[in-house]
């Protein structure tokens, strides 16, 4: 059987290594069913949701096995392209990837090829899935006074004041300062994907439900 390649690309080392720890049970499951997952940082939303789209093009119409994901955070919004939600985000992404596809000598494939491409986001970011956690990161600072200030479901919470604010603001308030890519991997170390899905069943439980999928087809 060939190998299928799952490439999930996100913008940080903080994304990469939270997505690489609590989902490390998909990865799992993939290996065991000739399926290789992978995460890529791009340095950015910038770069993230302008300059991947030619490159997942390029990988997509040359490997009929490989599968990409793009997974920028929402916030800011009208960063790198327009977007003031998360479906003009989407479009926007998708339609610049077809555009790159129908450019090429692969047009007649498109649909094909646009069945491999997937786009997702965290709502409104990484931190997001923090506030969704907040028993481990209650034990992370080794405190058990910590008042729930944010909107459950946490992918509620606005871009007005982002999850990263309020994580930020728990942690100066103890004296601390919270280091995104050493504080969100560590908090999150633990936490079963399959919990956090269920609480960020908006945008997170999607993204995970559409990895699964692929897997599970290479089971039948």
């Amino acid at each position: 059987m060939n190998i299928s390649r799952i490439m999930i690309y996100v913008e940080g080392p903080s994304d990469k290594l939270v997505l690489e720890s609590i989902l490390r049970p998909v990865v799992d499951e993939a290996e065991e069913n000739y399926t290789l997952i992978t995460f890529h940082e791009r340095g950015g939303k910038d770069d993230l949701v302008t300059k991947t789209m030619i490159k997942s093009a390029n990988i997509l119409m040359n490997d009929l096995n490989a599968f990409i994901f793009i997974v920028p955070d929402l916030y800011p919004l009208n960063k790198g392209i327009v977007h003031n939600n998360y479906q003009e985000l989407k479009t926007e992404l998708i339609n610049n990837f077809e555009r790159k596809i129908i450019q090429s000598r692969f047009r007649n494939e498109i649909e094909n090829i646009r069945k491999r491409f997937f786009v997702h986001c965290f709502k409104y970011e990484l931190e997001t899935l923090i506030l969704a956690s907040p028993n481990n990161l209650k034990r992370y600072l080794r405190t058990d006074n910590l008042e729930i200030t944010w909107k459950h479901p946490p992918e509620d919470q606005n871009d007005i004041n982002p999850p990263s604010k309020i994580i930020e603001r728990i942690f100066r308030v103890r004296n601390k300062k919270y280091k995104k890519t050493k504080d969100g991997p560590a908090i999150l170390r633990n936490v079963d994907y399959r919990e956090l899905a269920s609480i960020c069943n908006q945008n997170f439980k999607p993204f995970v439900e559409d990895i699964i999928g692929i897997i599970r087809k290479r089971q039948a």
